[in-house]
């Protein structure tokens, strides 16, 4: 089968205008609320190739010619290039990050679920909410969003969850970090990736986390106190320096920050032998074939195309290695 791909702008595939001119095409997949990223670099001899505008709407498919698959939808930011040689790169972003989301706004939220604030802010901006049942009935007796964007707003409240918030497909997802939820909601699939189908792999395993307590502040509104709460019971120890209005929220951050730091333990970076279209951030990967103390289940953290002289597709995972010991 041959390599192909195509781009399709504001409506209009436009893969041949520059057909003879691709020097590389990347499409990057990330985890949480890093935004999704594209780059197109063509041979810009002659100056032939007109500029893109701004906001120019991309769709992007890799694959082959009998079987070509749809890696994202974006949005032209940036344009950059160099003369002699006369290259252009042009940059977009997921288009789902460059909506209104990203706009500051202030207010207050009482007594609300976070479902409910989901639920709401997906519905601001045209989107479905997509939650984690484990999430969903988290409760808040008051927050405060003092010129912050939604985006920013929503990462805040699920990284102390050790949760994932972030606008892709049309939906707004909101999931337990390694629970897998595609933006439809439903279950993403666990990659079974064997060392014969790995042209390489760099990988780093700690020992243990980072932290082994985490220890956080809440304020008693009963008696005016400062009290403190904490997960783990091993050294080292950390505090963090936000303090919490209640001690269910306290708690929920001191175990979601040990949770981060013992993922965090290992990792693997690995380049694959050939193009996996459908691999994707926050899904799992079965690694078999190799060391025993690195095969398993591992968090895809990020996942990157690149068309160049071949097709090929690398992720970056994580794990908490205790999980791997024997």
């Amino acid at each position: 089968m041959k390599v192909a791909y195509q781009t399709i702008a504001d409506g209009e595939d436009v893969t041949g205008n520059f057909a003879d001119r691709l020097i590389g095409l990347t499409v990057i997949d990330e985890a949480g609320s890093k935004s999704d990223r594209a780059e197109i670099t063509v041979d810009d001899r002659d100056d032939a190739i007109a500029l893109p505008e701004d906001g120019v709407a991309l769709q992007i498919s890799l694959g082959f010619t009998s079987d070509l698959v749809e890696i994202g939808r974006f949005v032209v930011d940036e344009l950059s290039g160099s003369i002699a040689p006369d290259i252009m790169t042009i940059g977009a972003k997921a288009a789902d990050m460059l909506s209104g989301i990203r706009a500051r706004k202030s207010r207050s939220w009482r007594n609300v679920s976070l479902a409910d604030i989901i639920t709401k802010i997906a519905g601001e901006h045209g989107l479905k909410p997509v939650i984690s049942d484990s999430l969903k009935a988290h409760r808040y007796a008051y927050l405060a969003q003092t010129t912050e964007s939604d985006l920013n707003f929503l990462t805040r409240l699920a990284k102390d969850l050790d949760a994932v918030a972030k606008p892709a497909g049309g939906a707004l997802v909101v999931a337990k970090r390694g629970e897998n939820k595609a933006a439809d909601g439903s279950a993403l699939p666990v990659f079974e990736v064997n060392r014969a189908q790995m042209a390489s792999c760099d990988w780093q395993l700690k020992g243990r986390g980072k932290y082994g307590c985490v220890i956080v502040e809440w304020t008693d509104l009963g008696s005016a106190e400062i009290r403190t709460c904490k997960a783990g019971d091993k050294d080292p120890k950390l505090k963090l320096r936000h303090r919490y209005p209640n001690k269910a929220e306290a708690q929920r951050a001191a175990d979601a920050a040990l949770s981060r730091a013992a993922r965090a333990s290992g990792s693997v970076s690995v380049q694959l032998g050939g193009f996996w279209g459908d691999l994707m951030a926050e899904a799992k990967v079965n690694l078999t074939g190799i060391k025993p103390e690195l095969e398993g289940e591992w968090l895809i953290t990020s996942v990157t195309h690149r068309l160049g002289a071949a097709l090929t597709t690398s992720f970056k995972a994580e794990r908490d290695n205790e999980k791997t010991k024997t």
